[in-house]
């Protein structure tokens, strides 16, 4: 009788803890659990490996006393998951450039090659076992990378396209800078073309490698409400030597990458670019 007391008390305590654990679980990774401070924002993010994002960036220049502006634009659905991406740009370099990566191969098409009805060409070269772009060079920054940039409250009462958000102000580092400028895939993709240098000066590249620049303001949005995640980024940088940057990032919210928006728009799941046609020009 005794020994059955125990068993039941034994069986009745385990069914509590788990229950209690259960309970703990479900809010923990709801948005009932309410993270305190930019710390715990943070670190309640989990990063999705599929999204879309865009940029825009204002970059002024002193040039001899005379002050250019460049504006770029850069839009980005990617899935590290499967390492895949669409990139377009317009103004980072000449001529507006569009960017597919299939996980085998990287390739390009730009304004004049679509105005000849030119085909695709390749910008990795899988035929000499040149792997493509990785995903990762076109994502935005991590959270990670705000819980090294010194990140400090500002409220929890912000908006984002209506909807209540936490705005973080930061110090924005090197990492921070060159994944929203995108440095490291266009490095990349200009690699050995006289384009190189409309995407950034080496002067500058130099100076943001370095952390040699400034910060009047630097913040971003998490959504409160749901699935935590960064929404919005904006930031200024003014190098040493005169020249500045704005950027403001967002992240597109509810993407479907599975419905079509027209006829000839295939899902990134689904992309292949084919035949590299190996020992073709092209």
């Amino acid at each position: 009788m005794i020994r059955n007391r125990i068993l039941t008390v034994v069986i009745l305590f385990m069914a509590a803890a788990t229950a209690l654990y259960a309970g703990y679980t479900l809010i923990a990774n709801s948005s009932i659990f309410v993270p305190q401070g930019a710390d715990g924002v943070l670190k309640a993010i989990e990063p999705d490996p599929a999204y879309g994002w865009g940029s825009e960036s204002v970059r002024l220049l002193d040039l001899g006393g005379s002050k250019t502006q460049q504006d770029a634009v850069r839009g980005v659905i990617v899935n590290t998951e499967l390492n895949k991406f669409r990139v377009q740009q317009q103004g980072v370099l000449p001529e507006r450039t569009y960017y597919y990566s299939d996980g085998k191969f990287t390739a390009q098409l730009d304004e004049n090659r679509i105005d000849a009805d030119f085909p695709w060409v390749r910008v990795t070269d899988i035929c000499n076992d040149a792997p493509t772009i990785p995903a990762d060079e076109v994502t935005l920054p991590t959270p990670q990378d705000f819980l090294d940039a010194s990140p400090q409250l500002q409220t929890d009462e912000g908006t984002f396209l209506g909807d209540r958000a936490w705005v973080i102000d930061f110090t924005p580092s090197p990492a921070i800078v060159s994944r929203l400028l995108m440095l490291d895939f266009f490095t990349t993709v200009t690699d050995g073309e006289p384009e190189s240098a409309w995407v950034i000066s080496d002067k500058e590249r130099k100076l943001i490698a370095e952390g040699e620049f400034t910060s009047p303001r630097a913040s971003i949005w998490v959504n409160y409400n749901g699935n935590r995640e960064i929404r919005q980024i904006d930031m200024i940088i003014e190098l040493d030597g005169g020249s500045s940057y704005r950027i403001l990032a967002q992240r597109s919210a509810g993407i479907d990458d599975s419905i079509s928006q027209d006829d000839n728009y295939v899902p990134l799941a689904a992309l292949d670019n084919g035949d590299p046609q190996c020992g073709l020009s092209g």
